[in-house]
């Protein structure tokens, strides 16, 4: 991953996901936090910098583990938001700990992409890779991409990405303002003269 992708993801993705510091279900019912981040398992919830929100002290496993146990058996909270469950918690991130979090999902989401989906993603255009990411982010693993777009990827056929990149709007009108700001980035990226920045947003 290109310097310039690493140093704007944070930024970028709040744009499209609302930042939730404390834990909360999703529409499946599993455990989430930060930006979109899956902390389910538990163990995934363990390797998080918690503290409490009422004066910032380190969290206890035990606490932790309290809080999720919690926002997990209330199902009904995969139906209310996230806002709800704020309620039934005690602990939150910080800002370093919501970009710990972040910072560990996107680095785990381009070794895969690396490993088996696009190997010569580390030579791609800054503005492809943050596209590319955002796209995988959005729907929390490669293997929904659409394959017309993976293909014009491997080709690195930017301007035919940039026209296969739109992720389904159908259950998930969200994704719009996303979709757009991708297919910017992609028509940014076949015409760079600049690869290793990101000149495409915002």
């Amino acid at each position: 991953m290109r310097p310039s992708v690493r140093a704007v993801f944070v930024e970028f993705s709040t744009k499209f996901d609302s930042c939730v510091p404390w834990m909360h279900l999703d529409r499946e019912g599993m455990v989430r936090a930060g930006i979109g981040c899956l902390v389910d398992p538990i163990d995934h919830a363990f390797a998080v910098p918690w503290v409490h929100k009422d004066d910032a002290h380190k969290a206890e496993i035990n606490e932790i583990s309290s809080d999720w146990v919690r926002v997990k058996k209330n199902r009904l909270l995969a139906h209310t938001g996230p806002a709800r469950a704020r309620f039934y918690t005690s602990l939150e991130l910080t800002k370093e700990g919501v970009d710990k979090l972040a910072f560990g999902r996107l680095e785990a989401l381009e070794a895969h992409l690396l490993a088996h989906v696009f190997p010569a993603f580390e030579g791609y255009p800054a503005d492809a890779q943050l596209a590319i990411l955002s796209a995988v982010w959005a729907l929390g693993g490669p293997e929904q991409l659409k394959l017309a777009f993976s293909k014009a990827i491997i080709e690195e056929a930017w301007t035919v990405a940039a026209e296969e990149c739109f992720l389904s709007e159908t259950l998930a009108p969200e994704r719009k303002p996303r979709n757009w700001a991708n297919r910017k980035l992609l028509v940014t990226a076949a015409t760079t003269e600049s690869p290793e920045k990101v000149t495409g947003w915002p």
